[in-house]
């Protein structure tokens, strides 16, 4: 007589118990999954803490956080995927998700205030947003750049500017004179900067703004991320990057600073940048957010529990950040 092995009565109970083996088969690989997921997020906090660590011994790591709001969700003054903030002349702060389009407002303790959509084209997201002293909000979107009323969503038209071979507008922000700035790409390692006067003409365009100034970095230089100074200077720097280039604001170039690391003053996978009115720059990265001045001289170091998706400052200096679902504010950062 063949001897039955445990295989072969495994093989058996299988044909003879399908379903349930199909059940326990798919609870064991969702046991993997989750173990897998618990995994990695263990290990991005160990590296969180290593970088910690590997910056306290050269700067003092500070502490500002004295408001957060929000959460996750789709209900009103939650967040699905927030990575847009701007704060407009009365101090309110403006979010607008990245996928949906929707717009919320809330006062500056974060009451909220009320909400309206954008009506994104199939494909499009929402890559940046400013508001102006008129309460005007400019959204990049696609290859498009529109303007919006704050308060009721109505919609006051878009800039007009060549688009021969644009791919999509990445980011746009005013400037203290009501002026504006937006960066494009038309695909690839190409890169442009639009300088418009108050009237919404344009003054200058700047094509490859940061090419000729790459030497000993290697990484996507394409301009995803714009922020401007009490004076108008104006920086740039890429999602992902490590170092920020600033410009005048008749868009001369003046110096660039980060190196890839996470040492005080390095930048590795950098994901915001914004300046306040003094001309520092707050740049948020791997290791939390860092301060420079405008010379790019490493300042200090402002904890966060995960990344700042976007930043900006109202007329007090306080820096808000939105970190996917939440808004923190930070007092004289």
């Amino acid at each position: 007589m063949t001897e039955t092995t445990h295989l072969d009565r495994l093989v058996n109970w299988i044909k003879n118990n399908k379903f349930l083996a199909v059940v326990i088969l798919a609870a064991i690989i969702i046991s993997a999954v989750s173990q897998f997921a618990e995994s990695v997020v263990r290990l991005v906090q160990i590296g969180r803490g290593m970088v910690s660590s590997t910056q306290s011994a050269g700067a003092t790591s500070t502490k500002y956080k004295t408001l957060t709001f929000g959460g996750k969700g789709t209900g009103p003054g939650l967040f699905t995927d927030a990575r847009n903030i701007a704060i407009d002349h009365r101090g309110r702060v403006v979010v607008v998700e990245w996928m949906r389009g929707r717009v919320q407002q809330f006062e500056p303790d974060g009451k909220f205030v009320g909400q309206w959509s954008i009506p994104l084209q199939e494909y499009d997201t929402v890559s940046g947003i400013s508001v102006d002293s008129t309460g005007t909000l400019y959204v990049a979107s696609g290859k498009d750049v529109w303007r919006y009323e704050e308060d009721t969503g109505k919609l006051l038209g878009k800039l007009t500017f060549d688009k021969k071979d644009i791919f999509e507008v990445t980011d746009v922000k005013t400037t203290p004179d009501g002026g504006v700035v937006l960066s494009w790409n038309p695909g690839g390692f190409d890169n442009y900067l639009v300088l418009f006067d108050s009237n919404h003409r344009v003054r200058r365009t700047l094509k490859n703004v940061l090419k000729p100034h790459l030497e000993g970095l290697i990484f996507n230089d394409e301009p995803d991320h714009l922020a401007i100074d009490g004076l108008g200077n104006i920086y740039v720097a890429a999602r992902g990057g490590v170092a920020v280039f600033k410009f005048s604001a008749d868009g001369e170039f003046l110096n660039r600073f980060g190196s890839d690391g996470v040492e005080p003053g390095q930048l590795h996978n950098l994901q915001a940048i914004a300046a306040n009115g003094k001309g520092d720059v707050f740049v948020s990265d791997v290791s939390g957010v860092q301060v420079f001045d405008g010379s790019g001289r490493f300042l200090r170091r402002i904890d966060m529990e995960d990344w700042a998706m976007g930043m900006a400052f109202n007329n007090a200096g306080q820096l808000y950040a939105i970190t996917d679902n939440n808004v923190i504010r930070f007092d004289s950062p």
